[in-house]
């Protein structure tokens, strides 16, 4: 198995409280994940009459699937300074408007029409990230950090292999979580 992910957020906000060492402000914005995911091979282990008899080998490609997941974002973002030079900056994230629509392809299935089953659906999720950065300098500074994001589909649903409707419901969803580094500069005139 292996996969690849791409994602891209676009946020506007203003900070509603601004204190001495801490602010605080909400946000709404547009973020974009897409998900590729690859399976190779095939081992039968329970079933003599499966799709895996005779087995297939790892260099072999079985099945893709792509996934790709639009939704708005309405969140709250805070920011602390812990001491000096050290702050940390958390964003929490409600997705109220999730569209998702993927391909299933299973590309060695040769008793359907269609080895593509086309999915889609809309849903909700969540997006919570915190980073603890450290400043070099007046306008560089370090980090490291956390995310978790969660979205799923309230109903989505396949054609299946190119029949038609009606159509299979699905439970889809994806989650991510992780931690991160990074590194900033902030150009002067632009705080």
């Amino acid at each position: 198995m292996n996969g690849d992910l791409a994602y891209g957020t676009f946020d506007v906000g203003y900070a509603l409280f601004h204190g001495p060492s801490a602010k605080v402000g909400g946000f709404i914005g547009y973020n974009y994940f897409k998900e590729s995911k690859s399976a190779f091979g095939c081992v039968q282990i329970a079933n003599a009459n499966s799709d895996c008899v005779p087995s297939l080998p790892n260099s072999t490609l079985g099945i893709t699937e792509n996934d790709t997941w639009h939704s708005m974002r309405l969140g709250l973002n805070g920011e602390v300074k812990l001491i000096d030079r050290l702050t940390l900056t958390t964003d929490a994230a409600y997705l109220p408007l999730v569209s998702f629509t993927g391909k299933d392809n299973h590309l060695l299935r040769t008793d359907v029409a269609d080895t593509v089953s086309p999915e889609s659906g809309n849903g909700r999720g969540v997006q919570l990230e915190a980073i603890l950065t450290y400043a070099l300098g007046k306008s560089f500074s370090i980090g490291a950090g956390g995310r978790y994001w969660a979205m799923w589909s309230t109903n989505a649903s396949t054609n299946g292999f190119g029949s038609q409707c009606p159509c299979q419901t699905l439970p889809v969803r994806t989650e991510r979580y992780g931690a991160f580094v990074q590194a900033s500069y902030k150009l002067e005139g632009l705080q």
